[in-house]
């Protein structure tokens, strides 16, 4: 397994070398088991020789029992040379774990035919050791977010991924264009594909530096020294470049330069409430963070801005609130315009006192999605979001709102919505439970677990109407069934539950239908819509079945970027 994990290291982190495999047995050992060959201390030792290690290098020893002698002798041989051993062994009390100075020992439980380690303590033995490996290459700055950006493009298959990893680099980390060495006045859509291989190619096949160089616009050269200044690592080279410095405290607070302009834009939706910041000037992306649902119609307005204040601070990573240039925050409930102005009156008097009222915008959490339209460079277009709610919006690129159906709120409407859908679901349950008006199913099953209650009316009762309930609590636990009815129709093929899926998905096209034309560009957001691709296609063949052909679907899945994203 160690050898395995080694193997893998060089082609996805260009690591040439720095992490080594060796068994008992040396490489013959590979495609023939070399039993006695683990049982020599000395030649375990001896074999370490070859390694050259040195009190910089630390040797992971692997032995399932936690007393294979060639293991205890390869680790002897590393501590005598000062160096970092680690002990991986699922025997935790034995010679092993006191010849180490760490010791990892996972409890897996007896093997399925005892004795062979190869199983349990095998499958165990790698989750380890990607771990280690994984985290290592993090630290030593081998990625950028969750993008390895030092793979090296050795075939066919790592080039072509080479360049999607340049493309969804700058996607997430700059505004959709890219620049090519040198010339920072000029930049491509990231769709371009011919040019993202042409910028690969100038910067000799290298991921990392082509994103650097499409981030900033540096020639080769430039970028290869800054690189080299932070020792290989993009995101500190990042940082520099735009005058990010992280300061030597055990938080890495960030210091955001005073000297350049920031936006944020914030969606406070019903499943959760989400903040990108960007620097004006370029769009790059000082981060987006994400925490439970808080939306202005439901919640205190103390508690709420707290909650705001606390999202838009993670984005920034911790550091002080810089001067906000643009602020967009939309939030559910915000669709009237008495609350609209009550907030804008909140947020211009505290969290962003320092920014022009004029410059603070507040909507609908669903009319953030406008910012879709802009950025595709469309006039105007279709709005539809299915998540806790449901509702239907024409908007034009500006964000202004031109027509709405639906949305008339859980107790009316919200058709296609995670409300509905849970609705359904508990109503369904019901009539299992009643013993003569539907026949158990998978879903029935999958229900009465999800809420912890036996087949009975009065339980189902008590589960649902729980003691010191508000209308809030009930309809959150409602609407959380919704994800049980995914899973039952998707999952396990359960017809009911498809069913259901199916008949929401024909009654929320129903609703879209009516301000949905030909040729438009149609928005998908929300919860459903954005993360369940199934119910996305099923609202969308509804559609076409309705007549409404040639549409553009753009689903979104960052929202509260897309909206910064029209503010620089």
């Amino acid at each position: 397994m160690g050898i395995l994990d080694a193997s893998e290291v060089p082609p996805t982190y260009s690591a040439q070398g720095v992490v080594e495999g060796w068994m008992a047995g040396g490489d013959a050992a590979i495609r023939r088991a070399a039993e006695g060959a683990e049982d020599s201390y000395p030649q375990g030792y001896k074999d370490m020789d070859q390694f050259g290690l040195t009190e910089l290098d630390t040797l992971v020893g692997i032995a399932a029992s936690g007393r294979t002698p060639y293991v205890l002798g390869a680790l002897q041989h590393a501590k005598d040379k000062g160096g970092l051993t680690i002990g991986l062994t699922f025997n935790p009390n034995t010679t092993l774990a006191s010849a180490v100075d760490v010791t990892i020992a996972p409890l897996c439980g007896p093997e399925v035919v005892t004795g062979s380690t190869r199983m349990k303590a095998g499958t165990a033995t790698k989750l380890v050791l990607n771990m280690l490996s994984t985290a290592a290459m993090v630290k030593l700055g081998k990625t950028l977010g969750n993008l390895m950006v030092d793979v090296r493009a050795s075939n066919e298959k790592l080039r072509v991924r080479s360049v999607r990893i340049i493309q969804l680099a700058l996607t997430e980390h700059g505004a959709g264009r890219f620049h090519v060495a040198g010339d920072a006045a000029v930049s491509y859509a990231v769709d371009q594909t011919e040019k993202l291989q042409q910028l690969m190619q100038s910067c000799h096949g290298h991921v990392k530096l082509s994103i650097l160089i499409g981030l900033t616009g540096l020639d080769v050269a430039a970028a290869e020294t800054l690189l080299a200044k932070h020792h290989g690592v993009l995101r500190r080279a990042l940082d520099e470049h735009i005058g990010i410095a992280r300061l030597d405290m055990p938080e890495k607070r960030p210091c955001l330069p005073l000297d350049k302009t920031y936006v944020v834009a914030v969606d406070c939706g019903g499943t959760k409430m989400e903040a990108t910041v960007l620097v004006q000037s370029t769009g790059y992306v000082i981060g987006t963070a994400r925490i439970a649902s808080t939306n202005f119609a439901t919640t205190p307005v103390n508690l709420f801005l707290a909650q705001l204040e606390n999202v838009v601070t993670l984005a920034l990573g911790g550091a002080s609130w810089p001067r906000f240039e643009k602020v967009w925050v939309g939030s559910a409930g915000c669709g009237m315009d008495n609350l609209r102005t009550v907030l804008h009156n909140h947020l211009s008097g505290s969290l962003f006192q320092h920014t022009d009222a004029a410059n603070i915008k507040v909507s609908s959490d669903a009319l953030l999605l406008s910012s879709c339209l802009a950025n595709a460079g469309v006039d105007q277009g279709v709005i539809l979001v299915a998540g806790t709610g449901s509702v239907v919006m024409r908007c034009n690129h500006q964000g202004d709102e031109l027509a709405r159906v639906g949305g008339l709120g859980y107790l009316v409407g919200d058709e296609g919505s995670g409300w509905a859908l849970g609705a359904r679901a508990i109503k369904y349950t019901g009539a299992v439970v009643d013993g003569q008006r539907a026949s158990p199913s998978t879903l029935s099953n999958m229900v009465l677990k999800t809420l912890a209650c036996q087949p009975d009316r009065q339980a189902l009762q008590t589960a649902i109407y729980q003691a010191n309930d508000t209308d809030m609590d009930r309809k959150t636990r409602i609407c959380n069934l919704a994800r049980v009815v995914v899973e039952a129709a998707l999952d396990h093929q359960c017809p009911v539950a498809q069913d259901m899926l199916a008949s929401e998905a024909s009654d929320f096209a129903s609703t879209a239908a009516v301000l949905v034309q030909e040729g438009d560009t149609v928005v998908l957001g929300g919860g459903l819509l954005s993360s369940v691709p199934a119910y996305a296609d099923l609202v969308c063949q509804e559609l076409t079945k309705r007549g409404k052909m040639n549409i553009s679907f753009v689903k979104v899945t960052n929202v509260s970027k897309e909206a910064a994203l029209t503010l620089l």
